[in-house]
């Protein structure tokens, strides 16, 4: 056994926290998430996850934290130009930061929930394997999988960071060489209105991944 100690940031939503433990307890990215939200209940800033499905195949679909005290921007932006860097956004306030991919507001693209790690406090290289050089997808309850099916063993320094990034599962806008162009060239040479339209939203489910580029 040995000590380790593992950040937990979440991208956009102004969090992060650092755990130390066992590296028998903290083994996988789920078990540092349980020890978040343990650690932050009761607090200014409470840690909250939802999961779907159970055991190896478990994906996280929910990341929330409730600010009772407004939360403040690590990203700084020099916006006039003049080498003065401030808080972007510049005031946030209290309230719940938080996004279900089961209940998307976007249907397409579609918001998911997808994690990656980096080692020595967020500096040093993308720890997270390949598989055929293509990306793997890990549920976060079984990330320490063999590193030849894109497992990570996590080690002290490490950087857990969760981010939402939006998936397309069809064209957003249909054009004459998608599959509804041949519909539109009919309604052009019938003299219909030719102008492109929205595709209809159809709910696509897609479930955080790691993400390993």
């Amino acid at each position: 056994m040995a000590q380790i100690k593992v950040t937990l940031d979440v991208t956009g939503f102004y969090f992060s926290e650092t755990i130390e433990g066992e590296d028998t307890d903290l083994k996988t990215v789920k078990d540092v998430m349980v020890a978040v939200v343990k650690k932050t209940a009761g607090t200014d800033r409470e840690f909250t996850f939802k999961s779907l499905f159970t055991g190896k195949g478990e994906f996280c679909s929910k990341i929330q934290i409730n600010y009772k005290k407004a939360p403040s921007s690590r990203q700084l932006i020099d916006k006039n130009g003049d080498g003065v860097f401030t808080p972007f956004p510049e005031r946030l306030e209290a309230g719940i930061y938080g996004y279900d991919d089961e209940n998307p507001t976007i249907t397409n693209p579609q918001l998911a929930w997808q994690y990656y790690i980096v080692g020595e406090n967020g500096t040093g290289a993308l720890r997270s394997g390949e598989i055929g050089g293509k990306r793997t997808v890990v549920p976060f309850s079984d990330s320490n999988r063999d590193p030849a099916q894109g497992g990570v063993v996590l080690a002290t320094k490490d950087v857990i960071t969760w981010r939402l990034v939006a998936i397309c599962g069809e064209p957003t806008t249909r054009t004459a060489s998608s599959s509804g162009g041949v519909l539109e060239a009919l309604m052009r040479s019938a003299g219909a209105s030719a102008s492109s339209e929205p595709v209809a939203k159809t709910p696509i489910k897609y479930r955080a991944m790691m993400d390993n580029r």
